[in-house]
């Protein structure tokens, strides 16, 4: 019971989290373009201008019913919780193409509370990602793999072995080509940018 009270109360936060995420984001890049270009606008114009708009989110009411869900049918409070971060994370990524690092943090910190953390897999998945990001930048000269999904998939490996990591890693790749393909068959249109995080999140849970 204590476990759903706590995933009620923390819908709450993440519903108000994602009403101001777009004015917590903005306000960032605005106190770090002041510090670099000096005071030269105030925020209402910079935030006038800015790409980066609050969006209607039909899908985040889902949360006041399945954070609730997570925590009654998940023995476990912290992987329930782990669930509730990942879906948090899935939607900011489907509707604004961002993440959250300290979101991706607290399931690091989660990660690494479990009773056998892998360690080999962290290090494997670290060399991984940042070996692969280099191959990319090296010969698309572009970053063709968010940072955030980086991350995430590094946030999370403590929690496999690295044949499961690696498990995550395919179904996840699987899972965003599906729904490329599936949008392409019924639109005949390409997706120029594919918020991954949410098939991280499901390939998370999937092999968990």
């Amino acid at each position: 019971m204590q476990v759903v009270i706590f995933s009620l109360c923390f819908a709450i936060w993440c519903r108000w989290d994602l009403n101001r995420f777009c004015e917590r984001i903005n306000r960032q890049v605005f106190q770090d373009y002041q510090f670099l270009r000096g005071n030269i606008e105030t925020f209402s114009h910079f935030k006038q201008h800015s790409r980066l708009k609050p969006k209607s989110m039909p899908w985040a009411k889902s949360i006041w019913w399945l954070f609730p869900l997570f925590a009654f049918i998940h023995e476990n409070p912290i992987v329930a919780f782990l669930w509730m971060l990942l879906y948090f994370l899935a939607l900011l990524d489907s509707y604004y193409y961002l993440t959250d690092s300290r979101y991706i943090a607290v399931i690091f910190v989660l990660s690494l509370l479990q009773p056998i953390p892998q360690i080999d897999t962290l290090i494997f998945t670290i060399c991984f990602f940042t070996g692969l990001t280099l191959l990319l930048l090296l010969f698309r000269r572009t970053e063709s793999f968010g940072m955030g999904d980086s991350l995430l998939f590094i946030a999370v490996s403590p929690l496999f072995s690295v044949t499961e990591m690696l498990q995550v890693i395919l179904f996840a790749c699987l899972f965003g080509l599906f729904f490329a393909l599936t949008v392409f068959c019924k639109t005949q249109q390409k997706i120029d940018r594919l918020p991954f995080i949410p098939f991280i999140s499901l390939a998370v849970v999937f092999v968990l």
